[in-house]
């Protein structure tokens, strides 16, 4: 599966740079969290299953089991929920994540008001986001943050 491939190789890339330029990963000292979060936050119905999904998941788990399960000594965990095409669960979902269970970066977030809501609360809360699922402008326009990647291939 040539195209899985290139995916995979994309997205194990992309979590790298994600993680080791997360503002949890810059500031482990002063925090001192355990472990590096990685949340998917995905969809599998509509247009979003085209791009999303279980898939995404799956290279998620190969891309962190190809990098290690230890970034810079500390241990990397993978979470992941699907939002339903739901911008406000999508929203109520990286809440939790980023305020309650420690997550330092979102990847995913297919759609197109469930990234930018995404997006807001992840520069409010200076937490990472990496869009591999929208093709919203709005995310690298009006709602463009310092704290989010919008990588498409």
């Amino acid at each position: 599966m040539p195209g899985l491939a290139i995916r995979r190789r994309s997205l194990l890339t992309g979590l790298a740079a994600a993680v080791s330029g997360s503002p949890t990963s810059r500031t482990k000292a002063q925090y001192s969290m355990p472990t590096i979060r990685i949340g998917v936050l995905w969809d599998r119905s509509g247009t979003g299953a085209v791009t999303s999904g279980l898939d995404q998941v799956v290279a998620a788990r190969l891309a962190v089991d190809d990098f290690g399960q230890f970034s810079r000594g500390y241990p990397i965990d993978l979470v992941d929920a699907e939002f339903q095409r739901r911008p406000d669960q999508a929203e109520d979902i990286a809440r939790q994540w980023f305020e309650h269970d420690g997550v330092a970066v979102i990847v995913d977030l297919p759609g197109t008001e469930a990234p930018v809501r995404v997006q807001n609360l992840a520069r409010a809360n200076n937490r990472t986001i990496m869009n591999t699922g929208s093709f919203n402008a709005a995310l690298t326009g009006v709602a463009c943050s310092p704290t989010a990647t919008h990588w498409l291939d």
